[in-house]
């Protein structure tokens, strides 16, 4: 298990730092952030990140030498998400499938953590088609961030659902659940299905990008792009890219 019980109280112990309720990110949304500062392929000081926790104010410690065990120890987690990451064992830490009508809260609570990680660095997570990066990989990214964004902004899932292909709400809903009137909640299933494979696809990016950096294009070659083979997310991501800004909580 990535999170211990141990962590778990450390990471809920600096959240009640906050000097408001609620002006802080809850667990869920912590555990996500931390998530996508892991796969970002640059090095983020935590005097960069810290502060977002807190709704961008640092918050006041008792004493330092508490100020300094509570950081470290939030410190020593992301750390943990690093090494998991490197080791390709950092995972989407929901199970879609048997999720619980509860737990889908959860979710969406931990892809609004992830998705502020990411707009640390808008640079890296838009890639321009003019870059050297394979075609297919801008594309999956591009189409991937759409479903983070999707499940967030319901104004940019209206677009990707106004003319998205039936086969692809097939793989989601079956016919017997689908009824007249539901579209929204169908719409949430279908992203909801989708991101386990969106966030796949952003880290075979960040680790792409980290393999470049060390070994350059050229010794990496195809051999490190995904496939050209048109995906849930990448479909979705054709509908409505460009449509939409990225947005930066």
């Amino acid at each position: 298990m990535l999170i211990t019980e141990d962590n778990k109280k450390i990471l809920k112990k600096f959240i009640k730092l906050a000097s408001e309720l609620g002006n802080a990110l809850s667990y869920d949304q912590l555990t996500g952030f931390l998530y996508g500062i892991a796969i970002t392929p640059e090095i983020l000081p935590p005097s960069e990140w810290i502060p977002l926790i807190f709704a961008g104010k640092t918050p006041e410690f008792p004493s330092m030498d508490q100020g300094r065990e509570t950081c470290d120890g939030l410190i020593q987690i992301q750390k943990t998400f690093n090494t998991a990451f490197r080791a390709g064992s950092l995972v989407f830490p929901f199970d879609i499938f048997s999720s619980r009508a509860e737990t889908f809260d959860a979710i969406l609570e931990w892809t609004f953590g992830f998705d502020l990680a990411l707009s640390l660095r808008p640079d890296i997570w838009e890639p321009e088609e003019s870059s050297s990066l394979p075609p297919g990989m801008i594309h999956d990214v591009l189409s991937s961030l759409m479903v983070v964004e999707g499940l967030l902004a319901p104004e940019i899932r209206n677009v990707v659902f106004d003319r998205l292909p039936q086969e692809i709400m097939k793989e989601a809903v079956t016919e017997t659940d689908s009824a007249p009137g539901d579209t929204p909640d169908r719409q949430l299933a279908v992203l909801l299905f989708t991101l386990p494979m969106a966030i796949d696809q952003l880290q075979k990016y960040a680790g792409f990008l980290d393999a470049m950096r060390t070994k350059g294009l050229g010794e990496i070659g195809e051999a490190g792009a995904p496939g050209e083979k048109a995906t849930a997310p990448a479909t979705m991501g054709r509908l409505i890219r460009g449509r939409f800004p990225r947005s930066h909580r």
